[in-house]
């Protein structure tokens, strides 16, 4: 399956963080400018541009264009606005005039009025109408009548520009607010037709109008920013590139969450907070991937789910989603926006609340939380820098793996070697190949962990050994777990130790049982227990009672990072995941791209939680930042619903969700695949699926695919149920999608048997009766065995075949069937029309179904045969022609092959 939408992660200022999607010409897009979104009732994304119309079912764009010898199409390319009405109607208003979209036959009706099309530019859509607005003209769409009658405008002077924008001002009044490009702001009045200019708004070029939910009206004006005014015509603001803005060319307003959200051309993404009278911006930054590809927009569009959809203009849609995780990787050496080497080995916070991140490889890194802006510095490049500690105010002590440590000055960037042993020990501490970490005890002494745990004395120059209290201590890859005054907590991979401060000597105080494994990650709680991530899962060690309790093993398993953030939640870094668990309500939150989080592979480092309460944890490909305030809302199940369904390459979605997702179809159908659409509040987050087949035989497939394809089902009835994953790593609860009945051909009806078994008691020779009853059996018996087989291969196409194999056995079975009746229909015409070889073709399918091709279109043929000698008006001869063979004897030879009986046989026992 093809990549549909490109996916990336931009920050805006430095609090905010956004996941945004493009979707564009790469994708499937008619066209780069996007001139209007819409996301239906049923959760699709409906994305209008100067040449085409697009339907997105969040999973394949489907574009619509017009047709000249087409009626049903729409009628011009460059869509101007989309709407949909309280009874799901679908309004598209094009240069060519307004459409309303059939679902049923997915085709355009036309609205014509007066016997020309209708020319509209907006719309107004209220519960009982929609009214639509042209140049200056005005009509009503009724749902009770179900027809559009012309409304009366009273237009003064020669006043023709068309109403580009129209919403609601005053419902109780019945008061609509009209913008004219040209000619300023407009009350109408729809119940008499009188049209009054608004006095207090500026009569320039109006490109976009907003009615906030404080009641304000905001409007940009062409090259002039926004302005803001009161429902009493008092201005409270002019935003411009005199004060807050940067860009004057504002070309659409849109509200979200309190806040004004302003598209520019040219200036990215502005957010307006009034309250604290403070811009916020998103923009392009040329070389940063993770900045948004364009910075000009045309139209903003805010979803149910409350996401952001950005139309941009020659950058297609983009959806935006905040999140409270970024992920920092690496960019250009001494640039601003990232790290040096995305693999971060170790992490300090100084008093001055300024992060310090040693690279694995490109030295110190110096980031501003309040700025959001990295520092690198070239003196320290390739040198892995694995633990950070304080030297004083002014300088960093810098432990660099397999050379010592540095005293690192932070203004200047400049290292210092700082000697703390004579060669031979410097030597066994720093050059055995092991990461050196360090950890203070106070302002003049620091711990060293290595091959054993040193204590340095810095005005003294001394370094001393700690003593083992045992034998047997694993002092190597030693980290610090946690500490106070009087002890510090190490763990190394095999026991958790206690260094007593005092008397500087080192004892074991957990030694985990081998069923544990190697322990990856120590954390402790407020409570005084020790949550401990291994390579088999996530336990809890009560240290008072010496009990170990098994949080989670299969999931957890590989832990290699663990922290509790201020509120209590413990982060888990994993060999290939990121999760929050909240230990009082044994809850489990996974995060993924939709989040901020990228696949990650997370270090043996403990997070680094900040004096503000955000926490950093870092991995291979690259550094996680979270935010404190990291909301963990209710994970209810997403909506999960039926949205189209193909049967034999023609679809009839909208019959079967108009008949309560039911389905019939016959027993010889070819094709069938029903697709599914998922709303939640993270439309952009990565979902697997499970498809449950209920019927005769009970079977599970799960895939990431919002579509289920069935290419044989045998005579019976069937259920078909679908679950989601969900952000806890659970599974919805199931909801049935579609209930399917595969018919019988009519000479296994009961109907027919009824019939038959009044000819049968009404006959007066019972040797005939019985003779044809054998024949009967016998060959209900050959047809059952045949259908057996049959569903017992195709079978296995539904549980085994991936998706492109799919798209294969698709493509292939609806080319067949339509060529049936083709002279040209062979091997070579096949492999032709499906773009392969010969060869490639007879391996693709030997290898899927076990079968040649010449017999795969054989099969084809006789059922088609079969079907056709239930006809007796049709003689042999013209089954064999419409069933595609031009020998009849050929035709006999294969059907006896296949059935153990000749056409004739066959017809004579019907």
């Amino acid at each position: 399956m093809f990549q549909l939408i490109r996916y990336a992660l931009l920050k805006f200022s430095f609090s905010l963080c956004v996941y945004f999607k493009q979707i564009s010409l790469k994708d499937g897009l008619s066209q780069s400018t996007v001139n209007c979104v819409l996301t239906d009732h049923q959760g699709v994304i409906w994305i209008g541009t100067n040449f085409g119309l697009n339907r997105f079912d969040r999973e394949r764009i489907v574009s619509y264009f017009y047709d000249k010898d087409n009626p049903c199409s729409i009628p011009g390319n460059d869509i101007l606005f989309l709407t949909e009405d309280r009874h799901s109607n679908i309004w598209i208003g094009t240069d060519k005039g307004l459409v309303r979209y059939d679902r049923r036959e997915d085709k355009f009706i036309r609205i014509v009025f007066a016997g020309l099309p209708l020319h509209v530019f907006s719309s107004v859509v209220t519960d009982d109408e929609v009214l639509f607005f042209g140049a200056g003209t005005a009509f009503r769409y009724a749902y009770a009548g179900n027809r559009i009658t012309v409304l009366p405008v009273d237009i003064p002077g020669r006043m023709t520009s068309a109403f580009t924008h129209a919403c609601m001002y005053d419902e109780k009044k019945q008061i609509v607010l009209l913008a004219c490009r040209r000619n300023g702001m407009w009350w109408y009045y729809p119940a008499n037709g009188k049209l009054e200019q608004v006095p207090f708004m500026p009569g320039k070029e109006i490109t976009s109008v907003c009615l906030a939910s404080s009641g304000d009206i905001w409007l940009s004006v062409y090259a002039d920013g926004v302005y803001c005014y009161t429902r009493e015509g008092r201005e409270r603001c002019h935003l411009h590139a005199g004060n807050l803005l940067n860009n004057d060319v504002v070309l659409d307003i849109k509200e979200k969450d309190g806040e004004l959200w302003f598209a520019t051309d040219g200036g990215g993404i502005y957010i307006y907070n009034a309250e604290k009278h403070s811009i916020r911006s998103i923009v392009h930054m040329p070389g940063d991937d993770n900045s948004l590809p364009v910075n000009s927009f045309g139209c903003l569009y805010s979803d149910q789910e409350n996401n952001m959809w950005a139309g941009s203009i020659r950058g297609g849609l983009i959806g935006m989603k905040e999140t409270y995780l970024h992920t920092y990787g690496d960019v250009p050496l001494n640039s601003t926006g990232g790290l040096s080497y995305k693999t971060v080995t170790g992490m300090y916070e100084d008093r001055d609340h300024i992060l310090w991140f040693g690279t694995d490889g490109d030295g110190i890194n110096r980031f501003d939380p309040q700025t959001g802006v990295f520092r690198h510095y070239p003196e320290t490049f390739d040198r892995k820098v694995v633990s950070v500690i304080d030297y004083g105010e002014k300088e960093l002590l810098l432990s660099v793996f397999s050379q010592g440590l540095y005293r690192f000055d932070k203004s200047s960037g400049r290292l210092r070697e700082y000697t703390v042993a004579d060669s031979e020990r410097s030597r066994r501490i720093f050059r055995a190949g092991l990461s050196v970490h360090l950890s203070r005890l106070d302002k003049d002494r620091f711990f060293l962990y290595s091959d054993s745990v040193y204590l340095y004395d810095q005005p003294a120059g001394r370094l001393k050994a700690i003593r083992c209290e045992e034998e047997g201590l694993v002092c190597s890859s030693l980290q610090k777990v946690s500490g106070n005054d009087s002890v510090t907590y190490l763990r190394s991979l095999l026991q958790l130790l206690e260094l007593d401060h005092r008397t500087h000597s080192l004892r074991a105080f957990f030694n985990p049982p081998d069923s544990l494994g190697q322990m990856g990650a120590v954390c402790p709680d407020k409570t005084g227990c020790f949550w401990i991530g291994t390579t088999t899962g996530l336990f809890r060690y009560d240290p008072a009672t010496r009990r170990i309790v098994s949080i989670e093993e299969n999931r957890f398993a590989g832990t290699s990072s663990l922290g509790f953030d201020l509120q209590g939640r413990l982060w888990i870094g994993t060999h290939n995941g990121l999760y929050a668990y909240i230990p009082g309500e044994k809850k489990t939150v996974v995060f993924g791209e939709s989040d901020g989080v990228y696949a990650n592979e997370y270090l043996f480092k403990p997070p680094l939680l900040t004096t503000s309460g955000d926490m950093y944890m870092a991995g291979v490909n690259g550094l996680v930042y979270i935010r404190d305030n990291v909301p963990f809302p209710e994970d209810a199940d997403p909506s999960i619903s039926l949205l189209d369904v193909g049967l034999d390459g023609i679809s009839v979605g909208a019959a079967v969700i108009g008949n309560n997702n039911r389905l019939s179809i016959p027993w010889n159908y070819t094709s069938l695949n029903a697709h599914i659409i998922v709303r939640e509040n993270d439309l952009m987050r990565k979902k697997l699926f499970r498809y449950y087949v209920r019927g005769d035989q009970e079977e599970m497939i799960e895939r990431s695919s919002r579509a289920i394809s069935f290419h044989a089902l045998s005579v019976g009835e069937y259920h078909i149920w679908v679950s989601c994953s969900k952000r806890n790593g659970d599974w919805s609860t199931p909801v049935e999608l579609l209930s399917i009945t595969v018919t019988p051909p009519w000479w296994k009806t009961t109907g027919f048997f009824a019939l038959l078994l009044l000819v049968i008691l009404g006959g007066s020779v019972w040797t005939a009766w019985s003779v044809v009853k054998k024949k009967e059996l016998k060959m209900a018996l050959t047809i059952q065995e045949h259908e057996r087989k049959t569903y017992e291969d195709k079978l296995h196409f539904l549980i085994n075949l991936s998706p492109a194999d799919e798209l294969f056995m698709q493509k292939l079975n609806d080319l067949i069937s339509r060529n049936l009746t083709n002279p040209d229909l062979d091997v070579q015409f096949v492999a032709t029309q499906m773009a392969m070889s010969r060869a490639s073709l007879y391996n693709k399918l030997k290898q899927l179904a076990d079968i040649s091709i010449g017999d795969y279109i054989n099969k084809f043929k006789m059922e088609e045969a079969v079907r056709l000698l239930a006809d007796k008006g049709l003689s042999i001869q013209e089954v064999s022609e419409k069933a595609g063979f031009s020998h009849q004897r050929y035709f006999s030879t294969v059907f006896k092959q296949m059935y153990g009986v000749t056409p004739s046989q066959y017809r004579q026992d019907l």
